[in-house]
């Protein structure tokens, strides 16, 4: 028996935001509602409110205060050490032009492209998620690279690379199918994979 694969594009999909993510993805954007969170307040704000409990009231009253009208200034530095030591973060970066994309790198067009905010998780939830009593240089890279995998799952998502595959026999009777894969090269493993078994199983 010979197998036959069919890739196609599903054109029904969630968003992988849905899902149960490591990361909280926060976007400012005037047109596109973008992952997880769209503050009101700024970018510059809503990192403040992030470190708030390492202030005490009155440093905090003033740093907001910078916050709002001059971009932090003197605070910068100091909120910046803190989100340092109590966050794993990265930034997010947009492309625009015929469509949507997302990287955590940056586009080299300057026009089109620009940061839309950042993905971030907490080093406290980190220790308790994988029992770590301390974060290593290492640890905290392997993290990034979880973020940067939520990303580009999101990415694959705006720009609709999510896939299906229909898997017929030579009498074009579909014997297995699936859909929502992220990624088609993922898809096509996963048919290949299907088939392998099918083959083994019927010899």
């Amino acid at each position: 028996m010979t197998y036959h694969i069919e890739i196609k594009q599903d054109d029904c999909f969630e968003s992988p935001r849905e899902w149960d993510n490591l990361g909280t993805m926060v976007c400012w954007h005037k047109r596109y509602t973008l992952g997880d969170e769209q503050p009101k307040e700024t970018p510059e704000q809503y990192q403040l409110n992030l470190v708030s409990d390492y202030f005490t009231d009155a440093e905090y009253d003033h740093a907001w205060e910078w916050a709002a009208y001059n971009n932090l200034c003197a605070w910068k530095e100091k909120v910046e050490r803190l989100l340092d030591n109590h966050f794993i973060m990265l930034p997010l970066y947009l492309y625009d032009h015929s469509g949507i994309t997302m990287n955590t790198s940056g586009f080299s067009c300057p026009w089109d492209s620009g940061q839309v905010g950042f993905i971030y998780v907490s080093i406290e939830d980190v220790k308790k998620e994988w029992h770590w009593k301390r974060l290593t240089k290492k640890r905290r890279e392997k993290i990034e690279s979880y973020l940067c995998n939520e990303v580009t799952t999101y990415d694959q998502y705006l720009t609709g690379n999510v896939w299906g595959y229909i898997i017929t026999n030579d009498d074009e009777e579909i014997v297995e199918s699936c859909w929502g894969f992220y990624g088609e090269d993922c898809c096509m493993h996963e048919a290949q994979e299907v088939v392998k078994y099918l083959e083994d199983k019927n010899g």
